[in-house]
This record gives C-alpha cells, structure tokens and sequence, in this order.
C-alpha cells in the first residue's frame, strides 16, 4: 500500500525522526489557510491567517510559486534549539508545507541509515538486472523506516478495513494477524482495549474530513513475559487518504519509566487524583472570575484611554490649526512690514514727483505738448499712489476710508474691463438682483471683483467656458449665524462668481488663501492676490467661501453687510488754491520735500522756515516761539519724530496748531485720535489743494 506523492515522501521522513511535525496549507498565492501539528514544538512561532506564509517564515522567502511539483529543503536551523527538514510542494487547492523536527539520538539515526543503505543496495541490484525501481521513497524505503521505528502504519478503506502501509513490525503481527497486501479488521479481542478507546475518537476526526491529526494519550501495555511497554497512537486526515499511527516504545526509557511510576501513583491514590482535578476546577473558577473582572476593568480602563486619546488627538488638530494661523499670521505681519517700509520710501519719492510736476503744471504755457506730457506725470503718479494704498491694504498697514457703495456699478465697470482681455472663447452672464449698499473702499473692492475673474478668466483660458456673476440680497438669522462663523445676523449682500474651468483638488483648495501659493506658471502669478481677496472682504466683517471640485469649476461666494447709509453729494472743486500770510515752520528730513513745500506754499503767500534736522527746529522755535503761526512736520525723523517735537512745541506755545504728514498711508496711526497735541494729519504724497486746504482748516479752527 503507498501513499500519493510528496505526502508519502514526507511521512517517510517523519517516520524516520519521529520527533514531531507540523503541516502548513495555503491557497495558489502563498497566503496562510489552515495549520496542524506542533508547530509550536518545532519553534514555528503563532501564524496568521491569511497573510503570506513568505512573511511568517523568513526561510519561504523567495520560493513560491514553485516550478516543479515538490521541493526538499533539509536541515533548516531556525535558533539554537531547532532544526528542521522542510518538505514543500503543489497541492489542488494550493501549497503544502511539512515541517519536521531534524534532531535524532544516535541509535535512532544509526537504524535509519541502515534502511538507507539497505535500499540504496537493493536499488543498485535491480538496476544491475533491470528490473523496476520497486525501491523509492515512497514506498519500500517508508515500509523499512515504520519498520525500524517500530511503528505501524494503516490506511482505513471505504469498508471500514484497513491497509498496512509498508511491513508493519513483528508485534503488531501477534496481535492482529494479516496476509502482505490484504487488508485486516482490528478485533477488540486481538488488539489492546485502550486503541478501541482511541479509534471510537478517530473515525469520529476522520468523518468531520477536516485536514489535520488528533493524538492519543500513551497506555502501557504486559508482554507474554510481563514485561511492560508504552504505546500511543496518532490518526491523520491528508485530504485524501485516512491514516492511523500506532507507536511502540516512542519514548526513552527514562520517559518511560517515569510514566510508568506516575500511572501505578495515579492508580494506587486515585481519591487523591479526583481531590486534585477537584482543586484544579476551583482553582480554574477562580482563575476565570478573576480573569472576567480583570477583563472588565480593562475594557472600562481602555475605553476612558480611547476618550483620552481622542481627546488628545483634537487637541493637537486644534493646536497643529492655530500654529498653521499662527504662521500665516507671522507671513502677514513680515510681509507687512516690508510693504509699509517700502511705501514710506515711495511715498516721499512720488510725493516729489507729483509736487513738482504740479508746480511745473503752474508754469507750463496752457495747451501745449509740455502741459499734456506734466499731466500724463501726474496721472501715472495719482495711479503708483493708489498702488501704494492697495499694497497698504493688502498688508492691514493703513484702514480705508469707506463709504456706501453699490455693487451694482463696482461689478458692471470689472466687467467692461475684463471683456477687452479675455478670449471670445469666455462667455461673460450677470445676473444683478440687488441695488443694495456696502460700507466699502470702491477700490478694493473693484480689486476684489478683478481678481476673481481675472482668477476665472486664466482657468478658462485654454478651453474657453462661461463666467458667471450673480449679485442677490441674502438674509442671516440667528440659526443661520451658527453656521456662517463670524457673521452676525441681519441683511449681505450675495456676491457669487463662478467658472466652468478645470476646477482643483481639495489639497488646493485648502492652500489657496496662503500668501504666496500659487498653482500658475513662474510669471504668471504671486500668489498674493486671493490673500488680497480674503483679508479685504474680512475687514469689512464679511465673509468669503469657495467650493471647486475637479472638473466641475470653482464658485467664491462673497457675504458683505448691507449698509443703509447713502453716498454723499460731491462736493464741487475749487478753481483756485486758500491763501494765508502766516508763517510756517516745516520740518522733514528729506532736503526735496521742504524745497518742494517752500515752492508749493510761497506762491500762495506763506513764509516758510523749512529745516531738515528735527533737533535744529526745535532750538529756533525754542528761541522764538512768537514768530511761527502753524507747525508742519513729518512723522518718522531721525533723532527726533515728529510726534515728539509736535509734544515738545505744545509745551512751549499749547495754542499753536502743529500738522503731522506721513508717507506710510497709516490712517489707524493718524496722532489727531489719539491725542491733542495734533491738530491736523496728511498721508503723502499729497497735492497743493490737499496741503492748502488742510492748512487753510486748521488755521481756521485755531483763529
């Protein structure tokens, strides 16, 4: 009788070593689906099911999927206290893995060679007479191996028999008598009473088909000569085939002997076994009422640690959020600060620019080319000077003057620019619904306008699309305020601008108000201009919202409060400059701006005392404090600022009046709302009406 290839191959091996196995299946990729044996005893740690067996055991790596049915891997050493010999092949459903303890005692180790010889020898004779190779692995070889291990091997058939695998040694003989290739009923009068025991069990394992083997306990058992041997059993399901084990004298003689004094204790005090198994239950009891209360307190300590861990974890959102504010609120305030260092620059160079092309303005012969090109200056001047207040706004360095404004008229002027730069491929649809006001800077907010679309037009570019401007009144009550954080309830106006461009991602979308960030070409953007966007419309306590997805555009929804208020009348100009005889002190550190001033206010009949050292002015009108009428200074001056001097002269006259100018646009640094030692306040660059008149007022207010 043989077993199918590779399992007999594998028996015949274990057979020979005899100290333990353990088997592994997988399914075709390599992932673990059932396990047996003692594994554990081999040093094979605790698998995992369904993860790849090349993971679990680093000596798989790199061997499937296999190219032939079977592979052999002898003498595996796993640690210090386990070898293995490694059997792997193909199986219908996937692979097997046999793994089988590769330590042997000498005598074991001696009797197995000789088998191996004597097969090898007798293999040699065959071929010597051409004969069939009846000798193999998988059949004589494991019929001598059974032999020398003492063991029998049977193999249970469909009626109930069973098949001798091999040559079953010579006391398995006494006791169950059987003819070389039949097959033999095991008698509970020929065989040992404890087997009847045990084969009750295995046809019970063998029905459930399930791949695996379950192991008798040992039973010693009297020869003719009362001698005494030890016995187990192991019964075996491959898949296949239903295999039963019977091992005569499988351990030393220490270990049985030691069994052998432990079973005459057991059978002499057997009151005192059934006291110990009844200790053992208590104990057990005990043990799981403990373990169940232990296992309640720890689920009630891992749930308060789940609450601690989620609490922890929102805390650090919050924290990572407000460090991510934090920064973005350094950018702003460097960005800040370079911006109002740069415009005060600026301002004192356009202030001379524009002065002077004013005064050059005066002396120009009227309708000439020379008049057309100073006013083209002049122009190109009043335009830097509102670049300086948006770069002002941008970097919260200056507050706006606002006023009402109709949407209406900011969003219908964006658009008649926007028409001219975009492609005929960008349809342009309004949809203005509301003739409603907002408290505003026209022109930051027609610099909002522009630079969504502007945004809009540039996603569009390509593939032309449609952008779409709806202007509509939007109501705010108290359960809508939750959920519109920072605006308080009451009447917006609804800005909403839409494109059917490309759309971003969601990463995107929740960068794009970072000062700097940009997804367009170097050259094509800064990315400062939805930082622009988003700092204005919060500063008139508003809000802005964006939604785009990929492939489906981008919407900014803008909410501004509707204001009451109505605009002003304009107030006519006056043809000619206010004139004075009074005598002013002027203080400015830059030598072009006091010229500049003496030549703006002489002709309008002032005598001017300029001085460009702060300290200077202040020892001559120490001198003569009667001699000046008004005081004009600027504000940043070294030694002295301008807001010093201006306390320093109150103290000598409190009646004169004292006008501060200043080239950083600071109107929420203007000295005239915070103290009474100014009477007066000029952004520059100013003109000579802004300077006339504003000298004329305080003069005025002072008379």
């Amino acid at each position: 009788m043989k077993l199918p290839r590779p399992i007999s191959d594998y028996f015949g091996q274990w057979l020979a070593q005899r100290r333990g196995f353990g088997y592994i299946l997988t399914d075709p990729d390599g992932h673990v689906r059932t396990w047996g044996g003692n594994l554990q005893g081999l040093g094979v740690g605790p698998l995992k099911l369904g993860q790849a067996v090349s993971e679990q055991l680093i000596l798989m790596e790199g061997l499937l999927p296999l190219t032939e049915p079977a592979l052999q891997i002898p003498m595996v050493r796993l640690d210090a206290d386990h070898t293995l010999d490694v059997h792997l092949f193909k199986t219908d459903e996937g692979y097997g893995l046999l793994l089988m303890d590769a330590s042997m005692d000498a005598q074991k180790q001696g009797a197995f060679q000789q088998k191996a010889n004597e097969s090898a020898l007798d293999m040699e004779r065959r071929t010597e007479l051409n004969q069939p190779h009846l000798l193999s692995l998988h059949s004589d070889l494991i019929e001598n191996l059974f032999f020398a291990c003492n063991i029998t091997a049977l193999q249970l058939r469909p009626d109930n028999r069973f098949s001798v695998i091999g040559r079953a040694p010579a006391w398995f003989e006494k006791f169950c008598p059987h003819t070389a290739g039949e097959t033999c009923r095991l008698d509970p009068e020929n065989y040992f009473s404890f087997l009847d025991n045990f084969l009750r069990e295995a046809h019970d394992f063998w029905g459930l088909e399930r791949i695996g083997s379950i192991k008798s306990g040992l039973w010693i058992e009297l020869d003719e000569n009362q001698r005494e041997h030890l016995f187990d059993a192991i019964a075996l399901y491959t898949g296949q085939s239903k295999i039963l084990l019977i091992s005569k004298e499988r351990s030393d003689l220490i270990e049985k002997h030691d069994l052998i004094q432990k079973g005459r204790e057991i059978a002499l005090d057997r009151s005192s076994l059934e006291r110990i198994q009844n200790d053992l239950q208590a104990a057990h009891d005990n043990l799981e009422t403990r373990v169940r209360e232990r296992t309640r307190e720890l689920e009630q300590m891992n749930a308060r640690l789940t609450r601690e861990l989620e609490h922890r974890r929102a805390l650090e959102t919050e924290r990572t959020e407000m460090m991510l504010h934090l920064q973005q609120a350094q950018k702003m305030e460097a960005i800040g600060t370079l911006a109002g260092g740069i415009a005060h620059d600026f301002n004192n160079i356009l202030s001379a620019v524009m002065g002077f092309t004013e005064l050059s303005l005066i002396d120009a012969p009227h309708g000439s080319q020379l008049e057309t090109n100073l006013k083209h200056v002049l122009s190109a001047g009043i335009r830097a000077k509102k670049l300086i207040g948006q770069i002002l706004a941008f970097s919260r360095q200056t507050n706006p003057e606002t006023q009402p404004v109709l949407l209406t008229g900011i969003v219908q002027e964006a658009t008649e620019l926007l028409r001219a730069s975009l492609p005929a491929t960008i349809e342009i649809k309004l949809d203005l619904q509301s003739n409603a006001c907002v408290m505003a800077d026209p022109s930051q907010l027609h610099q909002v306008v522009m630079n969504l679309c502007t945004n809009a037009g540039q996603a569009m570019q390509r593939d032309g699309g449609t952008l779409q401007l709806v202007l509509k009144n939007y109501e705010i009550d108290s359960e809508d305020a939750s959920g519109h954080a920072g605006l308080t309830p009451g009447a917006y106006v609804e800005m909403t601008i839409s494109d059917s461009g490309p759309g971003m991602s969601q990463e995107t979308l929740k960068r794009i108000y970072d000062p700097f960030f940009t997804t367009k070409e170097k050259g094509h953007g800064t990315g400062l201009g939805l930082s622009v966007v988003h700092g204005i419309v919060r500063n008139y306590k508003g809000d802005i919202f964006a939604n785009s997805k990929v492939g489906q555009g981008t919407t900014f929804r803008i909410l501004l409060p509707i204001t009451n208020e109505q605009g002003a009348a304009a107030v006519q100009s006056q043809s000619r400059l206010p004139t004075g005889e009074e005598c002013i002190l002027y203080v400015d550190d830059e030598a072009v701006q006091a010229d500049l001033i003496q030549k703006f206010l002489t002709p309008l009949g002032y005598r001017i005392v300029t001085f460009t050292d702060s300290t200077v002015a202040l020892q001559a009108f120490q001198d003569n404090p009667q001699r000046f009428d008004l005081v004009l200074t600027d504000m940043y001056m070294p030694k002295i600022s301008g807001k010093i001097l201006s306390a320093e002269i109150k103290k000598i006259r409190p009646d004169i009046p004292v006008i501060i100018c200043s080239g950083y646009g600071d109107r929420s640094t203007d000295p005239t709302s915070s103290t009474k030692q100014v009477d007066g306040y000029l952004t520059k660059p100013f003109s000579m009406k802004e300077l006339a008149s504003t000298i004329r007022t305080v003069l005025s207010k002072k008379a």
